[in-house]
């Protein structure tokens, strides 16, 4: 059973120790809820018969598709950098776990950038040091 399914199994047994005669607040008791829980899914099932969660709006997009673009290009420029120094750089008005969950959606997280940095600057090291090795010998 997934998380949903298990919900909603927790819910018919509060409505069935409702229909057997328990009170509300031995019910939130034996279940560890609040009675403020249980007295809403008794509610929401006496007006509509339904234990599911109600629909729930999308989160509005506060940034535009402009804005995540700089936000992605400032993270590849400096890939050392934080979502709050990103933030701060572009002078956004925006939380900075707006800035990470734009990075997450193109891919990128600053971890994953400082990694690819360090194999690119090994790489580079690794260039130099065997020029600099092949013309010593």
């Amino acid at each position: 059973m997934n998380r949903q399914e298990n919900l909603i199994a927790q819910r018919g047994l509060i409505i069935a120790l409702r229909e057997a005669g328990h009170r509300i607040r031995d019910i939130a008791s034996l279940l560890g809820l609040s009675s403020t829980t249980v007295a809403k899914w008794i509610r929401r099932w006496n007006d509509s018969g339904d234990l599911r969660d109600a629909e729930r709006r999308p989160r509005s997009r506060v940034t535009t598709a402009e804005q995540d673009g700089m936000i992605r290009q400032a993270a590849e420029e400096t890939p050392l950098t934080t979502a709050v120094v990103i933030r701060q750089q572009l002078q956004l008005q925006v939380s900075v776990d707006t800035v990470r969950r734009r990075l997450h959606e193109a891919g990128m997280t600053i971890k994953t950038l400082a990694k690819r940095h360090a194999a690119d600057t090994s790489a580079a090291i690794c260039g130099v040091t065997c020029q600099f090795t092949e013309l010593a010998t």
